[in-house]
């Protein structure tokens, strides 16, 4: 079997990290930078080829082997490049082409025009897939992270959990005996990391836990996980960039009260200016949350939920600590660099979103192709959660789960036919073609997970 050839344009953080995963799976990798310390260290990683060189040029383009490439990923700084680069390389041969595009106007024209006329296969959009995130968190009552898979007949939900939940200090295994229904606990997570729990593992108080369960059991689960957890009514929205505007027309538009805050006098008109043409009703105000008399004013103590969503983590991390103080009883943030990831994972901030992170997880999920549906790596651990399509003569529709040999760590979660029936299987279940299977596994063994079911 011929070794899928993949060609990165750019060795940014993002470039250097997917090319480093998929040489370690097998896959022969080229990856072309104009400046070559960016692409010190990447040789000796499986068949893994650095080529510096402008990635505009048809002559390294060819060099690269862009003809013969089943995937080019185009992930320069720049959006137009992007751009070009893949028509360059879709006229060269390339079978499938992937660009990040961070501008939202870009995109939509992109989209607008038709993706295929211009040699784009798929659209990363790190701001829009962070938008989307932060939406499904906030109206998710009680859930610091949410993910929506098999469309949405499947939920993956992480819930923390309270000191006086019904499930509080309960094992798994009695947790689902006093909760009958279509669920199951993907991971659980303490101060060490997130691990694959058996049915003996405790739900403990104040710690994380993600829960797969059926669309339609969802609601009647968070309850018992915290029992203080309700749907959000009002949002303050700090920053009116590509993030927090286009997230107040969502979260407007899912009928909450929205008011969209933003210090840049020109910024905040402009997005009143827009708001209002798309009829939006959104308030957008001109400010900042340091302002004491307009938090006042705001009465921040009676907001559900404030979302710090600017360009820069520094204005985040001052937002979502000043709502917390001023006794905002929901707070989201985003942040665009590891570090503040890492800073704001241990503050009292209930959900960080990582624009970056994302849009990792889709790209090596586009690249991977149609047998992996979802891909999404929990926090910056080892576990990622995996939605695979069941292939017609996949092992897994010739053998019951127990006997797939599927490696100690991979937990299949649920499974949803083609009518979006979801179950939770037991060992002797079997898989249909066509089926939707939701599993976790440590990232090591997420190609011999996608082998044994695609």
């Amino acid at each position: 079997m011929r070794r899928q050839r993949t060609v990165i344009i750019g060795a940014g953080s993002l470039g250097r990290s997917l090319a480093s995963a998929l040489a370690r799976e097998g896959q022969e990798v080229t990856v072309i930078d104009s400046d070559a310390v960016r692409l010190d260290g990447l040789e000796g990683v499986g068949d893994l080829r650095p080529l510096v060189g402008s990635a505009t040029s048809l002559r390294v383009l060819r060099q690269a082997g862009v003809a013969e490439a089943d995937v080019v990923v185009a992930l320069t700084g720049e959006d137009s490049a992007n751009a070009l680069v893949c028509g360059l390389a879709k006229r060269l041969g390339a079978r499938t082409c992937i660009a990040r595009v961070r501008d939202a106007e870009l995109a939509a024209s992109a989209q607008a025009v038709g993706l295929e006329r211009i040699g784009i296969d798929q659209v990363i959009s790190p701001e829009g897939l962070a938008v989307d995130a932060l939406a499904r968190i906030a109206l998710s009552p009680g859930c610091v992270d949410a993910m929506d898979l098999a469309e949405g007949h499947i939920v993956l939900r992480a819930l923390v959990v309270a000191a006086d939940a019904p499930l509080a200090g309960r094992s798994i295994a009695e947790a689902r005996q006093q909760l009958p229904g279509t669920w199951l606990v993907a991971a659980l997570g303490d101060a060490d990391g997130w691990t694959v729990p058996g049915p003996q593992d405790r739900l403990l108080a104040g710690e994380p836990a993600y829960v797969c369960a059926a669309d339609d059991d969802i609601a009647r689960l968070v309850p018992a996980f915290d029992p203080h957890a309700t749907a959000p009514r009002r949002a303050l929205i700090v920053g009116a960039g590509d993030i927090g505007q286009p997230l107040a027309a969502q979260l407007d538009r899912a009928g909450l009260r929205v008011q969209l805050l933003e210090a840049d006098p020109a910024r905040a008109e402009q997005a009143a200016l827009e708001l209002a043409a798309a009829d939006a009703g959104v308030e957008v105000l001109r400010g900042t949350i340091a302002d004491a008399d307009l938090a006042h004013r705001l009465g921040l103590s009676d907001c559900d939920l404030l979302i710090a969503a600017s360009a820069q983590d520094q204005d985040n991390l001052m937002a979502a600590l000043l709502a917390r103080a001023r006794g905002v009883r929901r707070i989201l943030a985003v942040a665009h660099h590891a570090p503040t990831v890492k800073l704001m994972g241990s503050l009292d901030i209930d959900a960080v979103v990582c624009p970056r992170r994302l849009a990792a997880s889709a790209i090596q999920r586009a690249v991977r192709g149609k047998a992996v549906a979802h891909l999404a790596r929990l926090s910056d651990e080892h576990l990622e959660i995996l939605e695979l399509t069941v292939a017609a003569g996949a092992r897994a529709t010739r053998h019951a789960l127990r006997h797939l040999g599927l490696p100690r760590g991979c937990l299949v979660l649920a499974i949803a036919d083609q009518q979006g029936a979801v179950r939770i299987p037991g060992p002797d279940a079997r898989c249909q073609p066509g089926d939707r299977v939701v599993l976790v596994c440590t990232n090591e063994h997420e190609a011999l997970a996608a082998r044994t079911f695609s």
